[in-house]
């Protein structure tokens, strides 16, 4: 794809992004752009310079259309020359700019950064002033566990700043490569999940000799906190709620064919299912300095549906399927939980009273938020079970 071309998906992104509503804009967003996060980039990029009051898309976009057609590469500078620096390899890139491990060489000493450049198809006094924001809201940042900046400045009429130069690997890759456990990379920021209220619950059955249908509801509290806070503060809480249906049915006057079924609705509600991993995704709101992240309650929605069958008193069968899904909120991990499917039939036989034993076949499925990862398992097990029961006193 051209870089005119480029600019043309990104324009429309744009637009269409106006006329969403607001409620559901970021989802659509994040739909659209995929697993093409530098384009996400570009398009938030457009609408953080809208909201600054930048004109981006009339008479501004002729220039800026002009200046993203120059089809230099990030790394086509690295070995030159700004100011006292010299870039030496590209680091990573972002919608504004590239970040670069730099030199600075000078008669006394030699010192390593990280060099972030604005990128020069942007170099307008709009992407300066937020180019320059970011820069002060580095500089108010003090803390052992964030990279200190330097210096900063124009050099060849391009804006830059340094910050320390870290040697390492991302975080995100550190705690995948170790399948680092969602509270352990919480307690990598000192913040601490708490529940200061009982979930509350009702619950109401109806019944009769044709079988029952139940209705619940739940609410709850669940808050984290940053013990101790510095120069952010992570801490938050969101509600929780859910609401359940279901019950069973006598599709039969015999009963031996009964319908047992259930759906559940709600938010932050995951830990009452067995699949789903986290109550709480996390939210990103890096234009808050103070609070780069926050929490959201994650919506979820499960269902199962079987049907128990007696072929007679010593062979019982059940068939059925469940799921479960959960809408994933932007900050979530690519490999997070999105949607499970399980389905199931067996044969049982009780030949005499206190033994069982049969086969079932079972399917599984998993589908992640966004590496595009699905797995489906299908798996076939035996099993015998003899229940142990002795009545001690009383009278026979």
């Amino acid at each position: 794809m051209t870089t005119s071309d480029r600019w043309l998906q990104i324009k429309e992104l744009f637009r269409l992004y106006e006329v969403q509503p607001p409620a559901s804009r970021e989802r659509w967003l994040l739909e659209q752009c995929g697993d093409d996060r530098e384009l996400l980039l570009e398009v938030r990029d457009l609408l953080a310079a809208k909201d600054d009051g930048s004109d981006v898309l009339d008479d501004g976009a002729i220039g800026l259309l002009r200046r993203m057609s120059s089809d230099v590469p990030a790394s086509g500078l690295v070995g030159r020359r700004f100011g006292a620096y010299r870039l030496v390899k590209l680091l990573g890139e972002g919608g504004m700019g590239s970040v670069y491990l730099a030199e600075r060489e000078q008669e006394d000493f030699a010192q390593r950064v990280a060099f972030k450049l604005i990128r020069g198809d942007f170099v307008d006094p709009g992407m300066r002033e937020r180019f320059m924001r970011e820069r002060n809201i580095l500089a108010r940042l003090s803390h052992p566990h964030i990279a200190q900046l330097h210096d900063g400045g124009i050099a060849d009429g391009v804006p830059f700043f340094t910050l320390e130069y870290v040697e390492g690997e991302a975080i995100t890759r550190y705690c995948d490569d170790r399948n680092v456990g969602l509270r352990a990379r919480i307690e990598l920021a000192n913040v601490k999940p708490h529940f200061p209220w009982p979930d509350i619950s009702a619950h109401y059955l109806y019944g009769g000799d044709w079988g029952h249908v139940q209705l619940g509801g739940i609410w709850r509290m669940i808050r984290w906190d940053q013990v101790p806070t510095d120069t952010f503060d992570l801490s938050g809480h969101v509600t929780g709620w859910g609401v359940s249906l279901g019950g069973f049915w006598n599709v039969t006057s015999d009963k031996n064919n009964v319908l047992r079924w259930q759906a559940n609705y709600g938010d932050g509600i995951q830990n009452y299912f067995n699949d789903a991993p986290v109550d709480v995704g996390v939210e990103n709101q890096f234009i808050n300095a103070r609070t780069p992240i926050t929490g959201e309650a994650l919506p979820i929605f499960g269902a199962v549906l079987y049907l128990d069958h007696a072929w007679d008193k010593q062979f019982t069968s059940a068939l059925g399927w469940s799921m479960v899904n959960v809408t994933n909120s932007d900050g979530q991990a690519d490999n997070a939980f999105h949607n499970g499917q399980y389905a199931s039939t067996n044969l049982l036989w009780t030949p005499v009273p206190n033994v069982m034993m049969g086969g079932e076949l079972q399917y599984s499925r998993r589908a992640n938020f966004r590496n595009d990862f699905d797995f489906n398992d299908f798996k076939l097990q035996f099993s015998f079970k003899y229940s142990f029961s002795q009545k001690f006193g009383g009278t026979q």
